[in-house]
C-alpha cells in the first residue's frame, strides 16, 4: 500500500461502496501516541477511516477494534471543534477468516436503539472475510486478489500493479515468499471445512491459481484439493 493511494481507493469503493471518495495520502503504521493511556498503532491511517489487516481472532476481536475506533475518533475532533463536526469514522478489519461465522465477505457492524431502529452515531466498523471468494461479486474478486501472489491473475489493475512492481524487487520477492510459507503452515494447521471445500470448487473451475495457491488461499491440505479436483474432474 505504501506510496499507492489507489490502492487503498480501491479497497474503500469495493467495501464501503463509496466511488466519490479521493485517497491523497496513505499513512502505514500510524502511531497514536498518548503519555497517559495506550498507545494504538494503525495498519493504514486516512483522515476518517483506519485498515486494519489481520491474522488470527485475536487481532480482530471486538474489543480491540473498539479501541481502534474510539482512537480515531479522537484524532479526528482538533481543539475547539463541537462533537456535531466530526466525520463519519469507519475502521475496515481486513482478516484472514470468518470468525464470527457470517459466511459472507463484507460483515458490517453497527448500533442500533433497542426497537431495531438505527442509532446514527457515525461509528462504522466493517470486517471484509477474504476467505469467502464470490468471484460473481466485487468483494468476492477483491478477496481473490488479496489471497493471490501472482499479478497476471489479479482481477484489479490497482493490486496487479503494485504486486508485480513489488515482486519484481530482490526484497519484496524475499518477503512474498517468507508472507506465503506463514500462510501455508497455518492453513496446513487450520484444516479442512465445508465453506473451503466450496471455495476450492470455485477456483478449480476458475483455473487461475495452482493446486499448491488453492491449498494456501483455502487452508486446505493439498492432498485435500488433490482429493477435489479429482471429483471436480471426474463430473
Amino acid at each position: 500500500m505504501k506510496d499507492r493511494p489507489e490502492c487503498i481507493k480501491l479497497l474503500i469503493t469495493v467495501i464501503l461502496g463509496k466511488h466519490d471518495m479521493d485517497v491523497d495520502e496513505v499513512i502505514l503504521q500510524a502511531d497514536d501516541h498518548s503519555v497517559e493511556h495506550r498507545s494504538v498503532v494503525f495498519d493504514v491511517l486516512g483522515n476518517h477511516y483506519n485498515v486494519e489487516i489481520q491474522n488470527g481472532r485475536e487481532g480482530s476481536s471486538q474489543r480491540r477494534i473498539r479501541v481502534n475506533s474510539a482512537h480515531l475518533d479522537v484524532r479526528m475532533l482538533a481543539k475547539g471543534m463541537r462533537a456535531s463536526e466530526i466525520m463519519d469514522s469507519y475502521v475496515i478489519v481486513i482478516c484472514d477468516d470468518d470468525y464470527f461465522d457470517k459466511k459472507r465477505t463484507i460483515v458490517e457492524v453497527e448500533r442500533y436503539f433497542d426497537d431495531g431502529s438505527p442509532y446514527n452515531d457515525g461509528n462504522h466498523i466493517i470486517y471484509f472475510n477474504t476467505s469467502v471468494m464470490d468471484l460473481n461479486t466485487a468483494e468476492g474478486k477483491l478477496a481473490y486478489d488479496l489471497n493471490c501472489t501472482d499479478p497476471e491473475k489479479m482481477h484489479y489493475n490497482e493490486l496487479r500493479e503494485a504486486v508485480a512492481a513489488y515482486k519484481n524487487s530482490e526484497t519484496g520477492e524475499r518477503k512474498m515468499s517468507s508472507v506465503w510459507k506463514e500462510v501455508e503452515d497455518e492453513g496446513i494447521a487450520k484444516g479442512k471445512s465445508e465453506k473451503a471445500t466450496e471455495v476450492a470448487r470455485n477456483l478449480l473451475a476458475e483455473k487461475l491459481l495452482s493446486d499448491e495457491k488453492i491449498a494456501q488461499v483455502t487452508k486446505l491440505p493439498l492432498e485435500d484439493v488433490m482429493k477435489i479436483k479429482a471429483e471436480f474432474t471426474a463430473n
